[in-house]
């Protein structure tokens, strides 16, 4: 993401996989909020949104002599009308922010998301990209670099990676775990996929649910 984000000779504008836009943006976005348009924030439509806290915002901003990001994560999780309502917006207006303005888009791999961006030219960065899952060595290693056999070490790297299946989430929740010692002793026990840690988290929850004696439908009702 760093070489991307800093080569200027990349035409990949858009990288769909926070940043601080600086106190330009800041400042011009301090304004507008402070107004009546602040007030009226609740009753604005995706597209009001849009304007008013990116498109106007940017616009008046001076190259900074560097790339501002603009992180939009989990672009699948929101509704699927108000999802293709903002990828239009990104895709359509685009054009109007200045050259020095990035987006980052995380999200599920969509067809009809990623078939949206294409005319922006994007970089995918999919789970199986070699270069996520070097970043998910380099993420254990570091993660592991208390463990004193560099063999040992290398060899439970593999297998976390291949667990992971790609996802940094799941080295997320390894990184919870107690220690090196911990995972190297169970590692043939930790779950493969990030699913299977959700399974795992939630078979644990309703132990100690019914520990406390609450049923499970009125846990779903809270």
């Amino acid at each position: 993401v760093s070489t991307w984000l800093n080569d200027t000779s990349f035409d990949n504008r858009v990288f769909i996989i926070s940043g601080q836009a600086g106190m330009e943006y800041k400042k011009n976005l301090t304004s507008k909020l402070s107004g009546q348009e602040g007030k009226m924030l609740d009753d604005m439509n995706i597209k009001g949104l849009f304007s008013v806290l990116l498109e106007e915002p940017f616009a008046n901003i001076p190259d900074p002599g560097r790339h501002i990001l603009i992180v939009i994560d989990a672009l699948d999780e929101s509704q699927q009308k108000e999802r293709y309502e903002f990828v239009n917006l990104i895709t359509n207006h685009f054009h109007k922010f200045p050259r020095f303005i990035r987006f980052l888009i995380t999200s599920r791999s969509e067809k009809d998301i990623a078939l949206k961006f294409q005319g922006l030219n994007p970089m995918f960065l999919k789970p199986d990209d070699e270069r996520n899952l070097n970043d998910l060595r380099l993420f254990f290693k570091d993660k592991l670099k208390t463990t004193v056999d560099h063999a040992s070490r290398e060899e439970l790297v593999k297998t976390l990676v291949d667990k992971s299946e790609g996802l940094m989430l799941y080295a997320s929740f390894v990184c919870k775990l107690p220690d090196d010692n911990f995972i190297k002793s169970n590692i043939e026990n930790l779950p493969r996929g990030i699913e299977k840690i959700y399974e795992s988290y939630f078979d644990r929850l309703e132990k100690e649910l019914k520990i406390l004696g609450i049923e499970r439908k009125l846990f779903y009702h809270y």
